[in-house]
């Protein structure tokens, strides 16, 4: 089928894809530079990225895609500025935000708000207001003939001589009407009459106060004692049995539930090398008690292991953990690695990698603990 209006905007559509394509990549240098380098959240420098590109797509599209170059500048730039860039800039910091909190890697979320942005925000309002041509002003406003120019002035005359009219007129009726009120000897004033007193009412004589009956004294409540231990509603306090806690005291959980998935943080190694050596289970007992007053106890049982570990050990594992939620996270690892070696020289570092020494301490580490539960207190 043969469209010719959809052919006469194919040349329009292209320039706007270009357009669209060195404003994106302004766009997305700053995101880069901002997020990757800078440290900057990526919801603030989608922002950014989104204010500097939109500077770039003002100007392709006012002097090349809409031919707007004769008409004011300032007015379609705080236009732009107002409408386009800054309802955009929200647009795509929030939907940046948005994506990259529900997992998606920065890229692919800037991928998707960019087409985003473009077909429901940026093009519609850059084409039917900001960059929207002037329709020219009717002829007749223009140029009134000489004859019509008369008789508007004509009328306007005789309609300004006949909203006078009224004026007068009313004018004269409120001096007539003042007039008749005032009257002979207007400016003397009525006196007015005199109060009458209201006569002073006469005071009844109050009964005299009856005694009420005094009340007798109600019994003394008596205090119920506490029931022995064992039996219901004894008066004690329930208590939720309690948790076992992630870690015994002096260890460390196995698997702290971070963002990287790593374990034994701070370990020489990656996560838990072989390098480290069982240690003997350890226990921890929690009390409680319930309504009836019975004590319980729950003894808490962990798997313990220790690794070797070196002030560069942790270092390196504080920074990779840090890498897991930056915007190139492999280039990141690369450069903890070579910090690594900066600082404590390539051997060591080759040799922590594959879990072995220099050690500086032995970190203990425990894992998921197994637990049961008895009708007594600790011992």
């Amino acid at each position: 089928m043969n469209h010719p209006r959809l052919w006469s905007r194919l040349p329009r559509l292209l320039r706007v894809l270009a357009s669209g394509g060195a404003a994106t990549a302004v766009d997305t240098v700053v995101l880069i530079v901002l997020c990757g380098l800078a440290g900057v959240p990526a919801g603030a420098a989608a922002v950014a990225g989104c204010l500097a590109g939109g500077g770039v797509n003002f100007t392709i599209k006012r002097r090349w895609i809409f031919a707007a170059a004769g008409h004011r500048w300032p007015a379609q730039l705080l236009r732009y500025g107002v409408v386009v860039v800054g309802g955009g800039a929200v647009v795509s910091g929030a939907a940046v935000a948005g994506l990259v909190a529900s997992g998606l890697p920065v890229l692919a979320a800037k991928a998707i708000t960019v087409g985003l942005v473009l077909v429901t925000w940026t093009y519609p309002l850059s084409a039917r207001l900001i960059f929207a041509p002037v329709a020219p002003p009717p002829r007749a406003a223009r140029r009134a003939p000489p004859r019509t120019l008369a008789l508007a002035v004509v009328l306007a005359g005789a309609a300004l001589g006949a909203s006078c009219l009224p004026e007068l007129d009313e004018h004269g009726d409120a001096a007539t009407s003042n007039a008749s009120l005032q009257g002979p000897g207007s400016g003397a004033t009525s006196p007015s009459p005199a109060p009458t007193a209201s006569p002073t009412p006469t005071a009844s004589p109050s009964p005299a106060p009856t005694a009420s009956p005094t009340p007798s004294p109600s019994p003394t409540p008596t205090a119920t004692p506490i029931v022995d231990a064992g039996v219901p509603d004894a008066g004690c306090v329930a208590q939720p049995e309690p948790a076992c806690p992630p870690s015994p005291p002096g260890a460390e959980p196995r698997d702290p539930g971070i963002a990287s998935g790593a374990e034994c943080r701070g370990a020489c190694g990656p996560d838990c090398p072989a390098t480290c050596r069982a240690l003997p289970a350890e226990s921890v007992c929690l009390e409680w008690q319930t309504a009836d007053c019975r004590w319980h106890a729950k003894v808490c049982t962990y798997p313990m292991i220790e690794c070797g570990s070196h002030d560069g050990c942790r270092t390196h594992d504080a920074c990779y953990d840090a890498c897991a939620t930056a915007f190139w996270p492999a280039a990141c690892r690369r450069a903890c690695d070579l910090a690594c070696v900066n600082d404590h020289g390539a051997d060591d570092c080759n040799s922590w990698r594959q879990g072995q020494g220099p050690y500086d301490s032995w970190l203990a580490f425990a894992d998921v603990p197994s637990s049961y539960t008895y009708d007594s207190t600790c011992y």
